[in-house]
């Protein structure tokens, strides 16, 4: 046995070039059908170099990869898997889905060094111990009786391919046949091509299965077949490795090892990107749904259309959710500004275990912001703007605001300092207690902000901001709040038009601004007559209420965009967007009537849910919420 052999796992990749890949010398990235690869700049391995059948990728699957590995390679041991599923060479017994796959949202490294796939001195130990290695499953978990009715109950695998197939075992290597016969009327499925084999076994084995296909690839019709038909070679490999694996397993001699299979569901990889244009680069980064996007647009053209022409501008999208064609139909709706390129960074990696929601208005993707320090570490500052305004100004002048050490720059918040004041009376106590500010009239708005990035990753660990925010999900204001909590003190005010709060609802400036100290409320109102930053905060918004204030800044970029109809559309059908989880009237009812305490009992006996009572404060509220 060797101590230290030289192992090669090979995982294939297709279309998926973003993907996770897990650095060490034990995993091979190979690109399976390379040779019709037409993507430049691409880094991994083709299956395209000598001697290869990379052209047969559609009917082969994975197989050309192991083809490749097996004529061009040398090793004392091989693998296969593919770039979302791995072998687990943890010592843990993880749980096992209806399929038998071991489900991880995520290959990272975390997950990669969860499931030993780092630990390459480990995974060469258990190799060594043994000539074979596989993973498997029980169909009969699924209700299947065998593996023949499995395959068949498939659509787009045809069972005369299947019995084609074992006729030519029969007639080339007749001595499998029982070894196939009760391979196929068991329940015993080893699926997904997934292996590690010693030199020997893994020669010989390439010989039996290549010689196989290569004749049935002649007596099969691939004339008409669907995209998932046309697989039909692999799918049956699949099943033939089955009866070549029973054959080993069966035989004393041989050391098996069966190890559980990990499924990844996503395995792209988030890294920092870097300033996309080498000159005069000024980063815009915003945080959005897909549910956002249409709105999206026109701020965007908005910011473009004032801007100056002296910088290039890199605009930044966090997500979790904006599909691929909602990425696409922005960057065309927007490729009329050469000076600007749009980039989105998905960060469900970084979020999913935190204990992240937004309420009423406040989507949850607003704390996404919190992840600046690390996602933009090669940025020394960036212009961050919410979803929900219109730039009239020229951004760039924000952008240039001189921060010296402050982390951030920032408009006082008109608003709350009303809702300080009395406008909303649990405002107060919440934030002298909670928040903590020398001077709670120093509170900001965090929707339009220049964040000093260089001055946050000194002051902050890495995901420091994010893990605090998903400990602290009893703040009013969210994230704001808990950008007001840990920036006080180090944040450079800026005039007012740079973030102007329209009247939501009609009544913000004069039941809540109005209560705000005089000096905030003047520069509010002054800040009115031209706003350099028109921001619709609150429920209130344009695409709802089309006379709803400072609208008519909204809707001649509206109506320029490629989601005009939509946006329309939604107007019609939609009064406004999904509430988020609990809104500000569960949060405040929280706070004023805590759970298990005598009064909120009390309150549960004067107003029972969906009694008329609370029927008509739901919509008391719906009308007059802040």
């Amino acid at each position: 046995m060797l101590e230290k052999p030289d192992v090669k796992i090979f995982v294939s990749h297709r279309n998926d070039l973003d993907s996770f890949i897990i650095k060490n010398d034990v995993f091979f990235p190979v690109v399976s059908g390379a040779a019709d690869d037409k993507r430049s700049h691409v880094e991994i391995q083709g299956d395209n170099t000598g001697d290869n059948i990379s052209d047969k990728a559609r009917k082969f699957n994975e197989l050309t990869v192991q083809y490749w590995a097996w004529k061009n390679v040398k090793a004392d041991y091989y693998g296969l898997c593919h770039y979302r599923r791995y072998m687990s060479f943890s010592d843990k017994k993880f749980e096992e889905d209806i399929y038998g796959n071991v489900p991880c949202k995520y290959l990272n490294e975390e997950t990669a060094h969860l499931y030993g796939l780092d630990n390459v001195d480990k995974i060469k130990e258990i190799v060594a111990q043994n000539d074979l290695i596989y993973t498997n499953f029980d169909v009969s978990k699924l209700g299947f009786k065998n593996l023949y009715e499995q395959f068949k109950s498939v659509p787009y695998l045809d069972i005369k391919s299947l019995e084609t197939a074992i006729d030519v075992l029969r007639e080339k290597y007749p001595e499998f046949v029982p070894v196939a016969e009760k391979y196929f009327q068991g329940t015993n499925f080893y699926p997904c091509e997934m292996y590690v084999m010693k030199k020997e076994l893994f020669e010989a084995y390439n010989k039996w299965l290549f010689d196989i296909l290569s004749t049935l690839e002649q007596r099969i019709d691939f004339e008409n077949r669907s995209v998932d038909s046309i697989r039909i070679l692999g799918h049956i490999a699949e099943r033939l490795d089955g009866v070549y694996f029973s054959w080993l397993i069966n035989n004393p001699d041989i050391r098996s090892k069966c190890l559980q299979r990990v499924l990844f569901a996503n395995t792209e990889k988030l890294v920092p990107p870097a300033p996309y244009y080498e000159k005069n680069n000024l980063p815009i980064l915003l945080c959005s749904s897909n549910f956002y996007v249409p709105y999206l647009s026109c701020e965007l053209a908005s910011i473009m259309e004032n801007a100056s022409s002296r910088y290039n501008y890199d605009v930044l999208i966090l997500t979790s959710d904006i599909t691929k064609r909602n990425q696409e139909l922005l960057k065309r709706d927007l490729s009329r500004f050469d000076n600007m390129h749009i980039r989105f960074l998905d960060v469900s990696q970084y979020v999913y275990k935190l204990n992240l929601h937004g309420f009423a208005h406040i989507a949850k993707e607003t704390y996404y912001r919190l992840l600046v320090p690390e996602l933009l570490s090669k940025y020394d500052k960036v212009v961050y703007l919410d979803g929900d305004v219109i730039v009239k100004g020229d951004i760039s002048q924000f952008y240039e605001t001189d921060l010296g050490d402050n982390l951030l720059a920032a408009v006082i918040d008109a608003d709350h300092a009303g809702e300080y004041q009395g406008a909303v009376p649990v405002v107060k106590p919440f934030c002298d207690a909670k928040l903590k500010l020398k001077d709670p009239f120093s509170y900001f708005q965090a929707g339009v902000l220049v964040f000093n990035i260089d001055q946050l990753r000194a002051s902050f660990k890495p995901g420091e901001l994010i893990r605090f925010a998903s400990e602290h999900q009893d703040f009013i204001y969210g994230d704001q709040d808990i950008l007001n909590a840990l920036c006080k003190g180090r944040v450079k005010y800026v005039d007012m038009a740079w973030n102007v709060e329209h009247d939501c609802g009609g009544f913000r400036v004069n039941k809540i601004i109005r209560q705000a100290p005089v000096r905030i409320y003047d520069k509010y109102m002054e800040s009115r007559k031209n706003p350099k930053i028109v921001h619709y905060a609150g429920f209130e918004k344009p695409w709802d209420n089309p006379e709803c204030d400072y609208a008519e800044e909204f809707w001649p970029y509206a109506r320029k965009s490629l989601f005009y109809e939509i946006i329309l559309r939604r107007m019609v059908y939609i009064p406004a967007p999904p509430v988020q989880q609990k809104d500000v009237l569960r949060r405040l009812a929280d706070k004023m009537l805590p759970v298990g305490s005598r009064r909120r009992k009390l309150a549960k006996k004067i107003v029972p849910r969906n009694s008329p009572q609370w029927k008509l404060l739901r919509k008391i509220y719906h009308l007059l919420k802040f």
